[in-house]
């Protein structure tokens, strides 16, 4: 019995140690040669700038417009802005080598943890939407509201994950002051526009575009009026900002879940760097996180 006993035992912890061994070969550390985010299996087989895509999709900002896109495609892009302070909320903002702009609606949270600004990506368009969202161009999914309207919503998670690549290229984006200041060679440079030339700007071309509008103020701005507080947003989520230089058809949208809502908003000129997006006939900027904010001496 006993050296039945002992025999047991030895091939209890041979069966162990074979256990042990194939557990550690199924739990090796990651190497993270790849990106753990999007699908590395994307090719840049078709790769198309985003007027390209505009003209395959020419109803591409019609409101309540959703049109699948059904051809074999990829746009190379590079964000310029994210959900970081939650201001641009489920969403990216991206541009490509030509300056065009799109918006995507993601269903996620925490994006700019792996989609910083300047980083490039290629997105597969098949299989996903294209439409206006108040003239907006945006890629997503469709929704249909109550009043039975669809129109280009959130992407989900799953559908966004294997809709992307990560490419191993940044940029170096700046404003004109941070180029100033501390010039970083080969940079992309924000494209900055005094009140006057902002006003020349076609809507339609520009929309979504991450540009900064110089010296101008805020209408109200007191030392202790803030970007979106909940009473003045009343039963909103949102607060509409304009400017005291300009016409009601420029606003300044700030979410009252964004990290810098109670922030007091400065009473004097500044250059206000952002995510300018179009909301029918009007330009929205979008501040992407207090950076965005320069005050003017």
């Amino acid at each position: 019995m006993k050296i039945n006993n002992i025999l047991s035992l030895l091939a209890l912890i041979i069966c162990a140690s074979g256990f042990t061994s194939c557990m550690d070969k199924d739990w090796d550390a990651p190497t993270f040669e790849q990106p753990p985010y999007g699908n590395n299996d994307i090719q840049a087989t078709n790769v198309i700038n985003i007027a390209q895509l505009k003209q395959m999709y020419p109803k591409y900002a019609d409101n309540y417009t959703c049109t699948l896109m059904n051809k074999e495609a990829q746009l190379k892009v590079y964000i310029t802005g994210n959900d970081i302070s939650g201001n641009l909320y489920n969403a990216i903002s991206v541009q490509d080598e030509n300056g065009d702009a799109l918006i995507v609606a993601i269903s996620e949270n925490s994006i700019f943890g792996y989609l910083p600004v300047g980083q490039e990506i290629l997105i597969e368009t098949k299989g996903l939407y294209i439409g206006g969202y108040g003239n907006q161009p945006q890629i997503g999914q469709p929704f249909t509201n109550k009043s039975g309207n669809t129109y280009v919503s959130r992407i989900s998670s799953s559908i966004w994950q294997n809709s992307f690549k990560i490419l191993p290229t940044k940029k170096n984006i700046q404003t004109e002051s941070e180029q100033a200041q501390h010039p970083i060679d080969g940079a992309t440079i924000i494209p900055a526009y005094t009140i006057d030339q902002f006003k020349k700007l076609d809507i339609e071309k520009n929309c979504g575009k991450l540009m900064t509008l110089k010296g101008v103020s805020i209408k109200g701005a007191d030392g202790k009026k803030t970007w979106a507080n909940t009473e003045d947003a009343g039963s909103q989520t949102s607060v509409t900002l304009y400017f005291n230089e300009l016409s009601t058809s420029f606003e300044v949208y700030s979410s009252t879940y964004c990290k810098f809502a109670y922030e007091p908003i400065p009473t004097g000129k500044m250059n206000l760097t952002g995510i300018w997006k179009r909301y029918n006939k009007y330009w929205e900027l979008i501040i992407r996180d207090l950076n965005d904010i320069e005050l003017v001496k």
